[in-house]
């Protein structure tokens, strides 16, 4: 067996230094990084630029199926340890699957920001970090590609205090 089958390094002509640090470059930009700014960062032309950095999120996503209940609760139950944490949502109907299953707070935005601890101010920053992606370094995508922008800044985000090089090569050994 090859040593990069099953990778997103397989059958690449790439060199793997590249791969390494465009890897390195796309997880540690914070507003994100355009396949442009990549090529010249790796002396690679736009396209095979772009490509490579769609292998990488591919990589990251953990896309749902739909936004089902039952679907919901099965991501919660894979990322999250029920028995220690509180979740806390908008009034949506999907999420009332696992509130049996866990400590569960609700906020309606529409009547107020902020109920005791519970507040909006968490996600409202991660939409900025979403926003500065967007503004800062993309400007547009298409739709079709959007769940892997997306998945790159929650990767991003949710990684924000660790070695985020470091847990995505062996996230992508391990699959």
């Amino acid at each position: 067996m090859f040593l990069l089958s099953g990778t997103i390094f397989q059958g690449t002509k790439i060199p793997l230094q590249k791969w390494f640090l465009a890897i390195s470059l796309m997880v540690n930009a914070k507003k994100s990084l355009s396949s442009c700014q990549l090529a010249r960062d790796l002396g690679l032309n736009q396209k095979v630029s772009w490509r490579v950095m769609m292998k990488i999120r591919s990589e990251i996503a953990k896309l749902i199926p739909d936004i089902s209940g039952e679907t919901i609760a099965n991501f919660i139950r894979a990322n999250v340890d029920t028995e220690n944490a509180t979740l806390y949502t908008d009034q949506f109907k999907g999420y009332n699957t696992i509130y049996k299953e866990m400590e569960h707070e609700t906020l309606n935005r529409s009547e107020k920001w902020e109920k005791g601890g519970t507040h909006t101010n968490t996600i409202e920053g991660f939409w900025t970090f979403i926003k500065r992606a967007w503004y800062g370094s993309h400007h547009h995508y298409s739709t079709g590609y959007t769940p892997l922008y997306l998945a790159e800044t929650c990767y991003k985000y949710n990684n924000r205090s660790v070695n985020i090089f470091d847990k995505f090569l062996q996230e992508a050994v391990k699959a």
